[in-house]
């Protein structure tokens, strides 16, 4: 009887230091899983941060944008930041959402977009940020397929379009692959906007924080080449899930403006040493091409407006251009080169009974008023052939000097030039 109770004794208390550890076990599951759940939940939460400037127009679609998002991501826990830099136009609890957690920061003061950008920054506690501009669109899935590519790098890169067309691999940019590494970015151009990037809060550089460019443009590639600067890593996720849209209110669009960004943003990356002397030589080298690059472009565009203007001009005058051609050639048939200011000339001339064609890279690809020819199939029989190219129009008048010796060649702006100065 003795050994038995003994027996039970020792038994039970084997019961009990099991049951004990049990219990523990469970105990240290749920705290563990609670400390799991928490740990997902701050892993999870991300900063939307949007600068506003004139653009109330345009929130409340974005709103229903991001709680598209949100609906589709329930164990994300999305913040929306909305910086007013607009000390006039106070947002106040204009902006409501059940779904999103809204701020609202008015301001007192006209920062520029950097300065708004890292006013929202300074009011996130979350590990991850968007910079989302007003007028931008990300599809619903944009979080669940950032966070699932960012693994251990500082940033995902998502693929966009542009106005509704793709914008890599094309002849605006390479690869996105090629895009996100900093050579491209340092050695060429910008790689990507800001509504493509999902960034650790933690990678943002202080420099770029505690000093803001004045003019607005370029501070989101002066972001990206000081985080190259710093070692940060970034990837490319392949799914198209944001897209730029142009609206007259994009800074890029302003070349004035986004020249004088280029400008101040060289000088911050030789004022604060942000790249090495190799580098650095090699960064503003590509920024000065560009800028080299933008002035051509706006030369043409100023021609462009000359060519129209001045055809107009010949309309409001009642000048017949045909005169000059006839000085040239009697009876001539005329070729217009380029379809892009010669559908005007085109018009023109053919309210004044000239025969004409066109010559065009794409004669038989579009549909022209007239009938249309390459370079390489020109008729004997033309005996004048305007040029309206605003560019490479030089190239394009040796080719012909050289393969059509017979022909006679006028530029459109020669052409005006003589025909209003002879009514004169």
């Amino acid at each position: 009887m003795v050994a038995f109770v003994i027996v039970t004794t020792g038994s039970m208390r084997w019961i009990w230091w099991l049951y004990r550890a049990a219990i523990l076990n469970r105990f240290r599951d749920l705290i563990g899983g609670f400390a799991e759940r928490r740990f997902v939940f701050m892993e999870n939460k991300i900063s939307v941060i949007t600068p506003v400037y004139h653009g109330r127009a345009y929130l409340d679609k974005l709103r229903v944008v991001l709680e598209n998002c949100a609906l589709q991501s329930p164990d994300i826990k999305i913040e929306w930041i909305l910086s007013n830099d607009d000390p006039d136009d106070r947002l106040d609890g204009s902006i409501v959402s059940n779904i999103l957690n809204v701020k609202i920061l008015d301001t007192d003061t006209h920062r520029g977009i950097q300065g708004a950008r890292v006013h929202g920054l300074k009011a996130s506690n979350a590990k991850y940020v968007l910079f989302l501009d007003q007028d931008d669109y990300i599809k619903p899935r944009y979080f669940i397929s950032q966070l699932k590519n960012i693994k251990d790098a500082d940033a995902v890169v998502c693929d966009l379009l542009r106005d509704g067309k793709m914008f890599y691999d094309t002849t605006l940019r390479p690869s996105l692959d090629v895009c996100v590494t900093r050579q491209y970015n340092i050695s060429q151009s910008w790689g990507f906007f800001p509504g493509q990037v999902l960034i650790k809060r933690s990678a943002i550089p202080n420099v770029w924080i505690d000093n803001w460019l004045v003019n607005n443009c370029c501070d989101d590639y002066l972001l990206w080449i000081c985080m190259f600067s710093n070692g940060c890593k970034f990837v490319a996720n392949h799914d198209v899930l944001y897209e730029h849209v142009l609206t007259g209110r994009n800074q890029s669009g302003n070349s004035m403006t986004w020249m004088k960004s280029t400008f101040e943003m060289i000088s911050f990356v030789k004022r604060f040493n942000i790249l090495s002397d190799k580098d650095e030589s090699i960064f503003i080298n590509a920024r000065m091409h560009e800028l080299e690059e933008s002035i051509d472009n706006h030369s043409w565009t100023v021609r462009k407006l000359t060519m129209c203007r001045e055809i107009l001009q010949s309309y409001e005058q009642d000048i017949r251009l045909s005169d000059v051609l006839d000085s040239l050639s009697k009876n001539a048939y005329v070729a217009i080169y380029g379809s892009d200011i010669g559908m005007h000339l085109y018009n023109k001339l053919d309210a004044e009974g000239v025969k004409l064609c066109f010559v065009d890279f794409n004669a038989h690809k579009k549909t022209f008023p007239a009938p249309a020819y390459t370079r390489e199939e020109i008729p004997p029989e033309v005996t004048i052939i305007i040029n309206t190219l605003t560019k490479d129009e030089k190239i394009v008048n040796r080719y012909i000097q050289e393969v059509y010796p017979e022909k006679k060649i006028i530029h459109i702006l020669d052409l005006l030039d003589q025909a209003l100065h002879s009514s004169e």
